[in-house]
């Protein structure tokens, strides 16, 4: 192959792969240039004429449904078996988008951080002016008084946002990067920025226990093998993995053989059509050449070098046992591969006896080899083959050029949990708003993964909401898969350092892999991107009148405590980053869910960002909640008073409303607990006007505000 056929084809696997459609554009080795321009200001074209008509979409629901994947539906809300997804016709799924992605320059190594579009598309609305003449004048006063509300809520938005600590401006010099008794560190701490850190021990140490991930390279690692005389025979196998992956592969054909050739008990039971999808419908002939020829050798060199890139087993993080595990990048990637060839042992047995399955080593432990990724249809793509296009792209770019960063793992497992009726914090700043994204508006903040107990829910299956989408722009988050066991409901599993290397658009069924992102996000002294996530799980409440307990509210209390908490002081914890956590399937009442948070970041001194991901009325809704909250001087403990009085109340309502709680709490002269009396002697008239007409609202629209954003 000559060395201009191949540049070319090292241009178009960067990009077509998921530009949805075939490139049409000639093999030559020399591109013209003016092709180039006209194709950029066909995409400009494009874009303006996308921009325009989205523009004209007015109403909630339609911004809501053209939202990015931040909903307020919980990851873990959508349990995998309740998110089957009924795959698109090839149509639907690839459209026509490659004209959007110019061939460029390598995009990963330009300074400038790309955008998804469609983030800014979304997010727009317009105002619908009348026809009549006779309202002409009408409409025109109604759209300046909108407009001019609009501007200064706006404005405070921003005059409060430029309030909220972020990292790095907020955060301490951090200590000297040492391995501890509860923190693991996989490379030799001493860091050099643009350079991957050395693995230590500098040669392979072998740990064979519950303790540790069994390593796919393990000597203890062994297969039954059938020997030319038909009897089976115990050998290693790695050397298995090896000599498979050594092979000429030159199809996804030969890929699933090659896999199949050390699981080959699942010869029968697993399912490879969606990787044959994926490469028959996503790439062109000299895509799939240049792949196969040129990415995956890199992708099976590196992943057959774990035994010198990660040179001790991963510590598992257990329950009940506070404990760091900080890795490399290159690391995290060396892992990731060998979960992409199905590799780790041990962690595929899946028994139909529950009470069987229970009893495996690994049954609170999710899934990490990659094997149901590839599960689908012939020809017939899915959610799993966008998936796939994020999944490609992280290998490429790793594959590419090495990463040198490194990511912290922290299960945060708390003893001592607040008295909440004791707790005498006030009541800290809240922004709340209706559009943006938490990983984006909320960064150098602590952003809140709506995680499943089972970290990354069904990244590598069908589910595609908040938390697995999260795992996909930022592939590395899937390794902590690998070592971390089953959150109890004082548990979170807190990630410092995860870089992002995707953009993309929709949710759940209208997610779509957007292209490269480069993240730009600054380091800290340990070599982390300054960038925090909290996974942390919600209740799942198939009635929904049972999260209205003290026991329930408690619980939600004491998880959001745990993720929030960090030892110390005020002006050095960055504000939270949240949203309507646990309100999809999981069936949280968003109110509820919102002043528990709110109570818990104040009680651990945080202030909180909250989004309602394109829903307005719940965003005035949520404003008069802590308006009636904050401006009485309340503390945490007082809310709670509040809340626990709630719960015995509506006891035997089937439709409880917090917000006509609070106006009738407000208004009951008779109360006699000292919180109460403290709420009603301050509660403002207007207050209690503008309380009234939103609970008028919300019986005439009758649960509707939320469904937009709800895949459950």
């Amino acid at each position: 192959m000559n060395t201009g056929h191949k540049r070319f084809r090292q241009i178009n696997i960067k990009e077509s792969f998921a530009l949805n459609k075939k490139p049409k554009l000639e093999t030559t080795s020399n591109m013209e240039q003016n092709l180039r321009d006209l194709m950029a200001t066909a995409a400009e074209k494009r874009m303006e004429t996308m921009s325009s008509e989205t523009a004209s979409k007015s109403s909630d629901q339609q911004i809501s449904n053209n939202n990015l994947h931040s909903n307020n539906a919980s990851s873990a809300d959508t349990p995998e078996s309740e998110q089957i997804e009924i795959p698109d016709s090839p149509e639907n799924c690839l459209q026509a988008s490659a004209d959007l992605f110019p061939s460029s320059p390598e995009i990963f190594d330009s300074p400038v951080i790309e955008e998804c579009s469609s983030q800014e598309i979304s997010s727009s609305s317009a105002i619908d002016i009348p026809c009549s003449s006779n309202s002409l004048e009408y409409s025109e006063n109604t759209i300046t008084e909108v407009d001019s509300q609009q501007d200064d809520d706006s404005n405070e938005e921003q005059h409060l946002l430029s309030f909220l600590n972020r990292m790095p401006g907020c955060s301490i010099p951090l200590p000297q990067l040492e391995p501890l008794e509860n923190h693991s560190i996989m490379f030799s701490p001493h860091i050099r920025p643009g350079v991957a850190p050395r693995p230590y021990p500098p040669t392979y140490r072998d740990v064979w226990d519950v303790n540790h991930v069994r390593m796919p390279c393990s000597p203890h690692n062994e297969y039954p093998i059938e020997g030319l005389n038909g009897e089976k025979q115990i050998k290693s196998r790695w050397n298995l993995i090896c000599l498979s992956l050594r092979r000429n592969i030159q199809s996804s054909q030969d890929l699933e053989r090659a896999i199949l050739q050390y699981n080959s008990q699942y010869r029968d039971k697993w399912n490879f059509n969606g990787l044959h999808t994926f490469f028959q419908l996503c790439f062109s002939d000299d895509e799939r050449c240049y792949f196969f020829e040129e990415t995956l050798p890199k992708m099976i060199n590196m992943a057959l070098d774990l035994p010198n890139i990660c040179t001790q087993p991963v510590r598992l993080l257990k329950k009940n046992k506070d404990h760091y595990v900080t890795m490399s990048q290159k690391q995290i990637a060396c892992l990731l591969l060998n979960a992409f060839f199905c590799t780790f042992p041990r962690r595929n047995f899946q028994p139909k006896d529950r009470k069987q399955r229970w009893n495996h080593e690994y049954a609170t432990y999710p899934d990490i080899n990659f094997n149901r990724l590839f599960y689908g249809v012939k020809y017939r793509p899915s959610i799993r083959t966008e998936k796939l296009k994020c999944i490609f792209n992280y290998f490429r770019r790793i594959t590419l050029k090495e990463p040198c960063g490194t990511v912290t793992f922290h299960r945060q497992s708390l003893q001592a949990l607040p008295k909440w009726e004791e707790s005498k914090k006030d009541i800290k700043t809240i922004v709340i708003k209706d559009d943006g994204l938490i990983e984006t508006d909320g960064h150098g903040m602590l952003q809140v993964d709506f995680a499943n107990k089972f970290v990354g829910g069904g990244v590598l299956g069908e589910g595609c909401v908040q938390e697995e989408i999260r795992f996909l722009i930022c592939p590395e988050l899937i390794v902590s898969r690998l070592f971390v066991e089953r959150l109890g409901s004082s548990e979170v599993l807190i990630i410092t350092g995860v870089e992002q290397y995707n953009n993309c658009s929709g949710y759940s069924r209208t997610f779509k892999w957007e292209g490269n992102f480069v993240d730009e996000t600054s380091r800290d002294a340990w070599g982390r991107r300054c960038t925090q996530l909290v996974a942390m799980d919600a209740t799942h409440f198939r009635n929904t009148a049972d999260q209205f307990t003290q026991q329930s509210i408690g619980r939600e209390l004491n998880k959001a405590y745990c993720g929030f908490y960090e030892n110390a002081l005020p002006q050095n914890l960055p504000s939270v980053a949240s949203g309507n956590w646990g309100c999809g399937a999981f069936n949280g009442d968003p109110r509820l869910k919102f002043i528990i948070q709110l109570m818990a970041a104040s009680h651990t001194d945080r202030d909180l960002l909250y989004f309602t991901f394109g829903n307005k009325h719940l965003k005035k809704e949520l404003k008069n909640i802590y308006n009636c909250l904050s401006k009485r001087n309340l503390v945490v403990g007082d809310v709670w008073k509040i809340l626990i009085n709630f719960c015995n109340t509506i006891r035997n309502e089937k439709h409880p409303n917090l917000l006509n709680f609070l106006l009738s709490f407000t208004s009951n002269e008779n109360q006699t607990d000292d919180s109460k009396n403290k709420f009603v002697s301050d509660i403002s008239d207007s207050d209690k006007d503008a309380i009234a007409k939103l609970i008028e609202a919300v019986d005439d629209d009758s649960d509707t505000e939320i469904e937009s954003n709800d895949p459950g």
